[in-house]
């Protein structure tokens, strides 16, 4: 009889217990951390910019890979310490530390949070994306739930200029950006030329800068509709030229 079974990188075993797809895991990287070793120690070696980089773009996606599938297991506090021994040794060599620093010092200093909790998320996360009303946040809408033109107001750029604080009462300037990685985006609201509130946002590291240009985008306009007053034009300011052509263009439907 099969005891185990390894498909898709994944090895599962009768009981479903995944603790043979943990040890395989920690296998992996010891191979992996020996690899290093060779290349780098404490004294001497790549720096810390590209240990973690090793460790974000290859170690840290194997261990994630099926993690949707087996990621409940962690929820067992054994589990858990498990792996947490396992991302600490590959993190130990990210940082060139020793044995002794204590498991938080380690994120702390790494930058990386404990990848069961990450894991954890993800699963919950994934969860209520699925209980959602809406079925399906990575898709092109249907043009049934799109406007028609004629119910659609048109959007008009105007050229920013010293003028502008005197035309509009009300200023929002935008900006999406990504830095060292992380992405966000950024809002501030200028009335009469003093600015009056404030608002920023880390959004996945995954996007680009050109979809927390368009979330900005959205945030100003939904923070405008929730406003009342009696302020009836509001200048959203971007440096988006990108941005405000998709959205002209009404017969371009990108998937964000």
């Amino acid at each position: 009889m099969v005891k185990q079974m390894k498909y898709l990188g994944v090895l599962l075993d009768t009981k479903f217990s995944w603790k043979q797809h943990l040890s395989y895991i920690s296998e992996k990287c010891d191979k992996l951390q020996r690899g290093l070793n060779r290349i780098a120690r404490n004294t001497f070696g790549i720096n810390f910019n590209v240990h973690s980089l090793i460790y974000k773009q290859g170690i840290e996606p194997f261990i994630l890979s099926g993690s949707r599938v087996w990621g409940e297991a962690l929820k067992r506090k054994m589990n858990s310490k498990y792996l947490r021994r396992i991302q600490r040794r590959i993190l130990l060599r990210v940082i060139c530390g020793y044995r002794t620093i204590s498991y938080d010092s380690v994120y702390a200093i790494s930058g990386f949070p404990p990848i069961y909790i990450t894991i954890l998320h993800n699963i919950a996360f994934r969860e209520n994306l699925s209980a959602s009303s809406i079925s399906n946040y990575d898709c092109i809408l249907s043009p049934f739930f799109i406007p028609h033109p004629s119910e659609r107001n048109a959007i008009n750029t105007v050229q920013f200029s010293d003028k502008s604080t005197e035309d509009f009462p009300v200023i929002c300037y935008t900006d999406g950006s990504k830095i060292d990685g992380r992405v966000g985006f950024a809002f501030v609201v200028f009335r009469s030329g003093v600015e009056s509130e404030n608002f920023q946002f880390r959004i996945r590291d995954e996007c680009t800068v050109f979809v927390a240009e368009l979330l900005c985008l959205n945030f100003a306009v939904k923070w405008i509709t929730e406003q009342n007053s009696v302020i009836s034009e509001y200048l959203i300011c971007t440096d988006s030229l990108s941005s405000l052509d998709s959205l002209k263009n009404v017969f371009l439907h990108l998937t964000i």
